[in-house]
């Protein structure tokens, strides 16, 4: 069935077409219309089954209410609702929905991305951009691309510089773990990261080299362990506590070290960066936490007010970690 136009709607109520496109788009207008008038065309309207353009109100007022959300790529939003470690992604969407649905906004999830090339022509009608990626590293220079975007951006999780973001206090959370392993006695104290998080893990693994380097310690350079991609850790440096990058870098490390013949948290201590919803604690791992779902939530409500003009809003904040105890940091005697 042929859906109605505008035009058949003016001709049904006896007004021209711009005063019927006034009145179905509530736009103001210099000529007064009359409230017999504005009847004649609402009615033609339901008679007809007339449903306005949201194309044409997107033009009219500059606003689509309408946040476009750009991941790490395609597949991060393939691991909502799914199991295990991927309640980070469960946990973002969380905090982006509840956000959005909080200032009456719609989502745009950008997934058809594959590379950077066209990715502004591909944004589509949107009032702002949130880049929920968590590795800027991950593409050639996208940061100088996005900056070609006319329209607000909020960086969540990592940021260039100069940019409004919300995210982890990573540099701050490395420091908490490294004081909580001092406080039980450790000295030697590693930091473990997986190869191929590139660069998404500087400001933590610099954070802990700063916070050893106040407590008057040099990290010597085996202290600072790669896990191979695939194979099995042979030996590990004379470390008796170890600070893993992330939840999965931290279970691999964890069976890593059993397998060579270490028990935790006897032989070594260690902990780990996670968020809050983290199924670590099935193994109830030390750990440094923060909210995911409240950093996205931030960020959101950010891009909104930058949106609306806002002036007032903290437009860039980092979170605190919270330390959780768990049994795999032991105190040595």
């Amino acid at each position: 069935m042929k859906q109605a136009n505008l035009t058949e709607v003016a001709k049904l109520a006896g007004v021209s077409i711009s005063t019927a496109s006034r009145i179905l788009n509530s736009a103001d207008g210099t000529i007064p219309i009359s409230e017999n008038t504005r009847q004649k065309v609402l009615s033609a309207a339901k008679q007809l089954g007339y449903v306005p353009s949201a194309a044409a109100r997107i033009l009219r007022m500059g606003a689509s209410r309408t946040i476009g959300v750009l991941g790490t790529s395609a597949e991060f939003f393939r691991y909502i609702g799914t199991y295990g470690g991927h309640s980070f992604a469960n946990e973002s969407m969380s905090g982006l929905m509840d956000a959005a649905l909080r200032h009456g906004y719609h989502v745009t999830l950008l997934t058809g991305l594959k590379e950077t090339e066209g990715l502004l022509q591909d944004l589509g009608v949107i009032d702002g951009l949130l880049v929920l990626n968590h590795d800027l590293s991950k593409y050639p220079d996208p940061v100088a691309l996005l900056d070609a975007f006319a329209k607000p951006i909020v960086y969540v999780f990592d940021y260039p510089s100069q940019s409004v973001y919300s995210a982890p206090d990573d540099s701050g959370g490395a420091k908490l773990a490294v004081e909580q392993l001092l406080k039980a006695g450790h000295r030697d104290i590693g930091f473990v990261r997986k190869a191929e998080f590139k660069a998404l893990f500087d400001r933590r693994q610099k954070g802990w080299a700063d916070a050893m380097q106040a407590a008057g310690i040099t990290p010597r350079p085996e202290w600072l362990i790669e896990l191979p991609d695939s194979s099995e850790l042979r030996t590990l440096p004379p470390i008796t506590a170890a600070i893993c990058t992330n939840q999965g870098t931290f279970q691999r490390f964890h069976s890593q070290v059993q397998a060579l013949g270490l028990r935790v948290p006897d032989d070594i201590s260690i902990l780990t960066f996670a968020h809050k919803s983290s199924p670590v604690e099935e193994l109830n791992a030390s750990r440094v936490v923060v909210s995911v779902a409240d950093i996205v939530a931030h960020g959101v409500t950010t891009l909104i007010h930058l949106i609306e003009g806002d002036g007032k809003v903290n437009l860039s904040r980092l979170f605190a970690y919270e330390y959780k105890p768990g049994i795999t940091l032991g105190t040595l005697t």
